[in-house]
Formats: structure tokens, sequence, C-alpha cells
């Protein structure tokens, strides 16, 4: 990787090499291949390795891999998250065997580092082969849309197959940027990351933007059926500053960091711009892993309602969604942060429950006057429970609208699911960013 590209997400003069000389004795390469060590970015900790793809054509070496194993086991030990640069050509051959045991070397630490330090690893240019697997082991994968390629398969080479947009869509990448936007890419991530898990997101001061200032984008939306969620996260978070993960990877949900009132909330929210914002599997398996990350890091989490319930998927497909849709369930019942669900629009059927009900984990529920709650959808309800009305009427057609417009107003009334204990206030769309800041605050 060009040296340009990644010593500029280090502060200046601040990146200090370790085991600089560190090499196989018959090899001219120095440092074979890999440059670690450790520098400040934006005045914190953390420590780094780079793969020299000048060198043996980037393959990776015992001497090397153990290079990477020892920095990410410093980095763990300092309490610093570990970023990995990579351009590999894959496994260096000529030293057989042993060129595999250093593999298990990185494997090993960053197993144990995992869920202590956040894990970052940019690919610009080949990732094959067990450099892949090791690379899905990060927390968070970033690729370069000109020349980020992974595979397992080294043999496939190249190919749209396995390019950046490929592995985004797939949720292998959690974010794709250009080589001349990785510095900043970078740093805005970090931006939202805790050093460890013992030290915390820092919080800056959040009076920069009002706390109290009404969502009017929010109150704009709320007599939308089909809108842009993104729009939404714009006008609620701290000076409209939030960073999407896993973009084109289950894209009926939306997953992000932003802070509230200065503090670092993770978000899931549903996309209705998109198959109407249906829990679809990738969007099960996407919310389970920010779930996961956010628990592990102790960051509190904000999810926004407005699902119809389970996608109609493929009959090939069901199997999955219900490994996927268990998974949330799990992940959102076992996690211990704090968690506040907001109900924007339509909470019906598997949704009510699944996306942080208080029955499976969220300390509060708010919905707007204009939320939907129901067990399943009007459309459904109202076939259950009139009918014999609708197939009496001279009109059926008619009567059929009727009625599942009154069983939107009745049955599907917040009021009546703040009456069974499913939400505990009732807020007008304005206070929505006031009512988060309030609850962050709170716990």
């Amino acid at each position: 990787m060009e040296m340009n590209r990644w010593k500029s997400i280090f502060d200046t003069d601040t990146f200090v090499q370790t085991l600089a000389y560190a090499m196989p004795e018959d090899s001219s390469c120095p440092g074979d291949g890999f440059m670690t060590g450790y520098g400040a970015v934006a005045g914190r900790l953390v420590f780094a390795g780079v793969q020299d793809i000048a060198c043996l054509g980037g393959t990776v070496g015992q001497v090397a891999s153990l290079k990477i194993a020892r920095t990410i086991e410093m980095a763990h030990k300092h309490g610093a998250p570990f970023i990995l640069f990579m351009e590999s050509s894959g496994t260096r051959f000529e030293e057989g065997l042993s060129a595999l045991s250093g593999y298990g070397e990185m494997l090993r630490a960053l197993n144990g580092a995992n869920g202590e330090i956040p894990t970052v690893c940019v690919i610009d240019g080949n990732c094959f082969g067990v450099c892949a697997t090791l690379a899905g082991l990060f927390d968070f994968v970033i690729m370069t849309e000109e020349s980020g390629y992974a595979s397992v398969l080294s043999k496939e080479g190249p190919n749209p197959k396995n390019n950046a947009a490929a592995c985004a869509a797939e949720g292998f990448a959690s974010m794709v940027c250009k080589k001349a936007e990785i510095a900043d890419t970078i740093l805005r991530l970090l931006d939202f990351l805790p050093d460890s898990i013992h030290s915390g997101t820092d919080d800056y001061d959040g009076s920069q933007d009002d706390f109290n200032r009404p969502s009017f984008v929010c109150d704009t939306l709320q007599t939308e059926t089909s809108y842009d969620v993104r729009n939404m996260l714009t006008d609620l978070a701290d000076n409209g500053r939030w960073i999407e993960l896993w973009s084109t990877y289950g894209q009926e949900m939306v997953a992000s960091f932003a802070r509230f009132g200065g503090k670092v909330v993770g978000i899931l929210a549903n996309q209705p711009s998109v198959k109407n914002g249906a829990l679809s599997m990738n969007a099960c398996k996407k919310a389970a892993a920010m779930i996961d990350f956010c628990d592990r890091f102790t960051i509190p989490l904000l999810t926004l309602t407005n699902s119809p319930g389970y996608a109609d998927e493929d009959a090939h497909a069901q199997g999955d969604l219900i490994q996927a849709s268990s998974l949330l369930a799990q992940a959102f019942a076992s996690s211990s942060i704090p968690k506040l669900n907001i109900i924007t629009g339509r909470a019906y059927a598997g949704a009510l429950l699944l996306m942080n009900s208080k029955q499976v984990g969220a300390d509060y529920v708010y919905a707007w006057d204009t939320a939907g709650i129901c067990m399943t959808t009007p459309e459904i309800g109202a076939l259950l429970t009139k009918r014999d009305e609708i197939q009496a009427s001279d009109s059926p057609i008619v009567t059929r609208a009727e009625v599942i417009e009154n069983y939107k107003n009745h049955a599907c009334s917040p009021i009546l699911a703040a009456q069974n204990g499913f939400v505990d206030d009732i807020i007008p769309a304005g206070q929505t960013r006031a009512r988060i800041i309030n609850f962050f605050q709170m716990i």
C-alpha cells in the first residue's frame, strides 16, 4: 500500500515502527513485507500493520505473520485499536507449512483480541485464501472500490464476483471507499469507536447542537409510507453526522453510529424505501452483528421501528430466515446495553416483537402518535375478524377497505399498545431527538 495513503491517518511524526529488521535469514526484503508499529490518530493510540506489495509480491511468510501477531497482542495489552492494511498475493508457498503456521499465530492473536479492542482491516488490493479468512475475523472491513478484491479461492483471481461491491453486497465489506478516501473513512469510523472494552467511547460537548431542537424531518415523514430513513438519521443526529455500515447488505435495515448529546450510540432502523423495511434474512443478520458489537463495547443502542414484519423470502430461503430471525431475537435478549426503541411507523407481527420490544430487552419504548402497532398486518387482521361481514356485503371491495381502515384506527392504535404494556409513552414526531438525548443522558 502506498506510504502516503496509510500514513496520513496518523498524526504527523507520531508513527513508531516495531520489529523493523525482522526477516528470514535468506531474505533481502526489510521487515519481511510488513511494516508494524503504533502512533497517534487524533491524539489516540492506534497500532497498525501495513503490507508492502513490492516485497516478494505481497506474499505472507512466517516472520511477517509473527510480526502482525505480536502487534495485535501489544494493541490488546495496551487497550488500543488495531488496523491492518492488506494488499496480498497470498501465502508464501516457498516457506511451505511454516507460512501456514504463521497464519495460525495471526488467527490466534486476533481471536484473543476480538471483543476486547476494535479491529479494522483495510483491503486495498488482492486478499485471497487464508488472508480473506483472517480479514473476516476483523470487526470492520474497509475495501477500496478501485482495487479491493477478496475470496477464499485464490485460483479465481480478481473478478467482478469478488470485487469490493460484490463483497459489500454479501456483507463481508463493512464499508467501500475510493483510494483517496481511505484516511478519511478510517478517521470517521474511529471517531465512533472506543479504544477498548475498558475505556468506553469519548463524549464531546454536544451543546454545539441544541438538545431540544425540533425534529422537523420526522414531522414530515410521519405522514409518508415510503421514505429513506437516512434522512431521518441526519435530522436526529448531532450536527447531522453519522456513519453507515454494510450499506448495500440487507438494505431493508440501516445500521449506523451517531452521537446524541455528544454520546456515541449504535442505531438500527428499518428502511421503508426498500421492501417496506421488512425483516429479511440479511437484514436480521446485519442487525444481530451490530447488536453484538455494541454489546461487547458497551455502546447503547437506538432502534427506529417501521416494518410490516417478515419479508416474503423465496421458499428455499425460509429456513435461513427462521435462523436469522432467531439470531436477532437472541441478540436483543442477551445484550445488556441500554436500549431505546422508537416506533415511527408500522410495528406489525414479528417486527413488533423482534425490533427491540420490551419483551426482548428494550429499556424504554416510545411510539409516535401516528404509529400503527398490531400483532398482524391490518389487511390480515381485518379479514380474520370480519370475514363474514365482508362476504355478506353488497359491495365487498368497498366493505373490505372500510374494515381494514377501521382495524388500523382501532386495533393498531398506539394507545391500545400502551395500555397493554408494549409502549411506555406516545410522543409527537417532532420531539424525537429530545427524547433520544433525554434517555441516553439518563442512562
